[in-house]
């Protein structure tokens, strides 16, 4: 059973592992039937079943002899453990398809930069190009569609899978290249760490390390290597630990002390100096591309600067677990990430710039300059990390590189300023650059995304003074002060309060009615029960419908349904027992009398017991709203709403809210700084 690719790899690597461990406290000999008992002990052979849903073909094997065929013809494996031929052994009538869409919507880019954000040609170029992404994308789900020609779920769900694999090691080479937060689950991980520099080293040679000016590195690797451990570390392991360095050297011992320590390593004079000359003789750097710095000197002293991070820092080898610990681990860079995208902080990086390279003496006409700068010239490294990557993901999965070429993320958007809600696909951001492209002639753009005061149903006074206060007080305040944010909305909240009680309708909710047949349950569905409580009690102001009206809430003037009520037998049922019913019938029994005609006594049982909790009031017309109706709004509840959009906003800043019902909150002054 031991004449298998995966047993011979895993023995020779595993001897080297316990080679470098024991040194030479055991012969190769001793090693080798050490593992050969292992091996037969406790190595499980199940069998499987291979099915190739084009061929309708399926075929029984072992995992081992699976493996043995995945590396001898090179099959490509994907996330979720779906199989594809190498890329060019079958025709694939979807690539050139995809490529082509892949192209054109470049091209779309393109065009798109030579025009600013918002305008009319802008706006042109940005929809054609997210055109042929929503095609590019709808691959997946056409995949997925029984009634497609290609239909294939095993690809549909090969394609979420291998999303998955790839945006989560970025995630892993953000957090350890960017971060350092690179950490060891056990032992075999911090011993395959250990190997894997040693070969790195053996491959560089012996690397000088003088020149960085650090006398000894041994303590400083050893602190490393056991504050990065997550995992129990016993008495004897430490000491094996130590062993295993004191006989290194410097140079290995740097390479096990950098990796992964961006920062620290940025520190050594060498890099500062080389930061300090591209800052001071470049200029304003808009743009995260090495190929694009103005010229070749530029270029080769950023490359220098790579070249160093290539060797010293950037530790490219696949994660074990990598969703488990994308998911889970704590994220100190990867502050968000969604499924195509990792958004990315570097403002530890920036600081690094401003203080240590610079000692707070800007060389630029602004602060602002040297950030944006700064921010850059890392995005620069940090692309090429994640492509590295990317790469080392695609060689695992035995996809050719020509093929890898065409998988890379790349920087999208320099944001200054962004506050992440508590839910997915909320947040708020000044986006300064975009693929290259000032936004704002370098000031930057608001962008609000997914919060609910920016829909097209909220009243425009509320979505202007809410992005305005997002704006001013959140994205281009230098200072956030969220005391500042709580008296504003207490203003608001009292401005609502006052205009409401002097019939002001710009609180109200705005909707589009169409009409009933275009409902699946009309009789359920807010826009008609309200239109149809209008109709009711204001007979002389019908609303036709379709319409556009203004939705305002009520008192409850649901009646409750008696048991005995059914389709075909009707009971008396007393609404006035509804106390906002009685009150009506008190103060205007007109009113009242056509309420109950219409729709408490009505052949309809849906109808009759409909639930009337928000009335109609039509827009855009002279009519004067009769009195009464204005006695049933609850006013409350449009104060509650108006607030409720912003809440989301204020919690993420700290201001907590305090839940009134099931559906609603109340701001309150409690804020957490």
């Amino acid at each position: 059973m031991q004449n298998h690719h995966v047993i011979n790899e895993w023995k020779s690597e595993m001897t080297k592992l316990l080679k470098m461990k024991y040194g030479n406290k055991f012969s190769k000999t001793e090693l080798s039937d050490k593992l050969d008992h292992i091996i037969d002990k406790n190595l499980k052979n199940p069998s499987v079943s291979v099915f190739n849903n084009y061929t309708n073909e399926s075929t029984r094997s072992t995992i081992l002899e699976l493996t043995d065929f995945i590396e001898d013809n090179h099959i490509i494996i994907t996330g979720g453990g779906c199989l594809f031929l190498p890329h060019g052994t079958k025709p694939n009538i979807l690539i050139d398809f995809i490529m082509e869409i892949m192209k054109r919507r470049k091209d779309a880019k393109k065009m798109r930069k030579n025009y600013d954000k918002g305008t009319a040609n802008w706006l042109r170029w940005d929809i054609a190009q997210l055109l042929n992404k929503l095609v590019i994308n709808s691959l997946y789900g056409c995949m997925g569609y029984p009634g497609f020609a290609l239909y294939n779920v095993f690809t549909a769900e090969a394609i979420t899978a291998q999303g998955r694999h790839i945006i989560t090691t970025a995630i892993n080479m953000v957090e350890g290249f960017v971060g350092s937060a690179f950490y060891f689950a056990d032992e075999n991980e911090l011993m395959h760490y250990m190997y894997n520099v040693h070969e790195e080293y053996k491959r560089y040679g012996d690397l000088d390390v003088s020149v960085f000016g650090v006398s000894d590195y041994l303590p400083m690797t050893y602190d490393k290597l056991i504050n990065n451990s997550k995992f129990t570390i016993s008495d004897q392991l430490r000491n094996s630990i130590h062993q295993m360095l004191i006989d290194k050297p410097q140079g290995e011992l740097a390479l096990l002390y950098y990796k992964n320590n961006l920062l620290e390593f940025s520190r050594l004079d060498i890099i500062k100096a080389k930061f300090k000359y591209v800052v001071e003789n470049n200029g304003l750097l808009s743009f995260c591309e090495m190929d694009l710095l103005k010229n070749d000197e530029m270029r080769k002293v950023v490359k220098d600067i790579w070249d160093l991070y290539e060797v010293f820092v950037l530790y490219n080898y696949p994660v074990n677990d990598r969703i488990r610990k994308a998911m889970y681990l704590p994220k100190t860079r990867a502050l968000y990430t969604d499924t195509d995208s990792v958004f990315v902080s570097v403002f530890h990086l920036v600081d690094y710039m401003k203080n240590d390279v610079f000692h707070g003496n800007n060389p630029m006409a602004s602060d602002n300059d040297l950030t944006f700068t700064s921010v850059n010239l890392m995005l620069i490294f940090i692309n090429i990390a994640i492509d590295r990557a990317l790469k080392t993901l695609c060689s695992s999965t035995n996809i050719e590189p020509d093929w890898a070429v065409k998988l890379g993320m790349k920087n999208e958007f320099y944001l200054k300023r962004i506050l992440f809600m508590e839910k997915k696909k909320r947040y708020i951001s000044l986006s300064v650059l975009q693929e290259g492209q000032l936004l704002g002639n370098g000031r930057g753009l608001p962008e609000i995304k997914g919060i609910e005061f920016i829909k097209s149903n909220t009243k425009p006074y509320l979505r202007e003074f809410y992005t305005k206060l997002s704006t001013e007080e959140i994205l281009e305040s230098e200072n956030i002060n969220p005391n500042k944010i709580f008296k504003k909305m207490a203003q608001l909240k009292a401005d609502i309060e006052y205009g409401m009680s002097h019939g002001d309708s710009k609180f109200y909710k705005q909707a589009k009615v169409k009409t009933p047949d275009n409902y699946k349950n009309p009789f359920s569905t807010q826009g008609i029960t309200a239109v149809m409580l209008w109709n009711t009690i204001c007979p002389d102001m019908q609303i036709e419908l379709p319409a556009d009206v203004n939705i305002v809430p009520i008192k409850s003037l649901k009646q409750e349904k008696p048991k005995q009520d059914t389709p075909t037998q009707m009971v008396t049922a007393d609404p006035l027992k509804n106390k906002h019913v009685a009150e009506l019938a008190e103060k205007h029994p007109e009113v009242y009398d056509r309420l109950y005609k219409g729709i408490y006594m009505n052949e309809n049982p849906l109808i009759r017991y409909m639930n009337l909790t928000s009335i109609a009031l039509p827009k855009n017309t002279d009519m004067e709203i009769p009195q009464y109706v204005f006695e049933l709004i609850n006013y409350d509840d449009i104060v509650t709403n108006s607030i409720q959009l912003y809440l989301p906003v204020m919690e993420s800043l700290g201001i907590h809210s305090v839940p009134t019902t099931a559906n609603t909150s109340h701001m309150t002054n409690i804020i957490q700084l």
